[in-house]
């Protein structure tokens, strides 16, 4: 595998809570435990990057206080290129506030987003040498949406592919679109950015055959807009949906990837989508092929879920490798629904 991977993100310190159950609004409940944890969608997929075995650099903004240095502390712990990681005096660095639920795993999260809101494009422009050098750009949307466009410009230029992926959800325009290679976006992302309400977690139905037809309707017509535009949808614990550029088809092709479904219990979900998003692409530098990269990444994410934490819970490259070979797991289908719907 060659190449080497430029991550542009929100790096923020979690302060997480495990309790019994997710509080109900007004309600006040005793959690099990506490923990301060390292993570931001742009360190996490950094470090599920490197933990897979590729070099990666963090493109972010800390605060100058004590969270922002131990931070800086722990990513070095797993090698990252932190040298064009900023700091600010201006605000403290990104909090993320968590509760987990126990017995599912299932968490809620408020971010406070602190310096990420102060990351520029001018501190882009400053550290673009390390989009130059990567094969691989990462992005997500918890930095603002102008320092992304610039991200995206830059690495366009200079035929860097660029993933997205598009958490907490803000409108993108034709441009940022159009400059996207892969959009990462989970059912309730796809259905803002299609405009259209597609229920979240086990209400919405895939194989409903005319909900199901509704939804590729309107993402062939986002694809047609932007031919180059690949979509992988995840779908937590049923996998996710591959859409292909529609440059290599004339019509839209549709797969499905099964999870990885390990035989340890789901202990805590925190940070599963980042480490899907970075194992794909890492999984794009080794296979060069969307479907078994994505293969690769529901495998990676389906390890994480059966650990406490997120950085620490993500797993190494050989991991994943042994997994993979077996044919058998999160293997890529073409229901026979999505035929009949064309």
């Amino acid at each position: 595998m060659s190449g080497n991977i430029c991550v542009v993100g929100s790096l923020n310190v979690d302060l997480v809570a495990t309790a019994p159950r997710i509080p109900v609004k007004g309600e006040t409940i005793l959690a099990n435990s506490f923990a301060v944890r390292f993570g931001g969608k742009g360190a996490n997929q950094a470090v599920a990057c490197r933990k897979l075995g590729v070099q990666t650099s963090l493109l972010a903004k800390i605060g100058n206080d004590y969270y922002g240095r131990q931070a800086m502390e722990v990513l070095n712990g797993y090698s990252l290129d932190t040298t064009m990681i900023t700091k600010t005096e201006l605000a403290p660095t990104g909090l993320a506030l968590i509760v987990v639920e126990v017995e599912s795993g299932e968490n809620i999260i408020t971010v406070v987003s602190g310096a990420n809101a102060l990351f520029s494009p001018e501190d882009i422009l400053l550290n673009k040498g390390a989009i130059l050098c990567s094969s691989v750009c990462l992005l997500q949307l918890e930095i603002p949406l102008e320092t992304v466009r610039k991200t995206i410009e830059i690495a366009k230029q200079n035929h860097v592919k660029i993933i997205l992926n598009p958490a907490p959800f803000q409108f993108l325009d034709d441009e940022i679109l159009g400059g996207v290679d892969i959009l990462v976006p989970n059912l309730l992302e796809l259905g803002s950015l299609i405009s259209l309400h597609i229920p979240d977690g086990d209400e919405w139905d895939s194989n409903d055959q005319n909900e199901m037809a509704v939804v590729l309707d309107l993402v062939e017509k986002l694809e047609r807009k932007f031919p180059n535009l690949a979509l992988v949808i995840t779908l937590g614990k049923r996998g996710c949906m591959v859409c292909p550029p529609l440059r290599e088809n004339s019509h839209l092709e549709t797969f499905l990837v099964e999870p990885y479904l390990s035989t340890h219990q789901v202990v805590d979900t925190t940070g599963a989508g980042d480490c899907f998003c970075g194992a794909l692409a890492v999984g794009l530098l080794e296979y060069d092929n969307i479907l078994e990269a994505v293969r690769f990444a529901n495998i990676a994410a389906g390890i994480s879920v059966t650990m406490q934490g997120t950085q620490e819970s993500y797993p190494t490259r050989e991991q994943v490798r042994n997994l993979l070979k077996d044919t058998q797991v999160a293997r890529v289908r073409k229901p026979n629904h999505f035929h009949e719907m064309k």
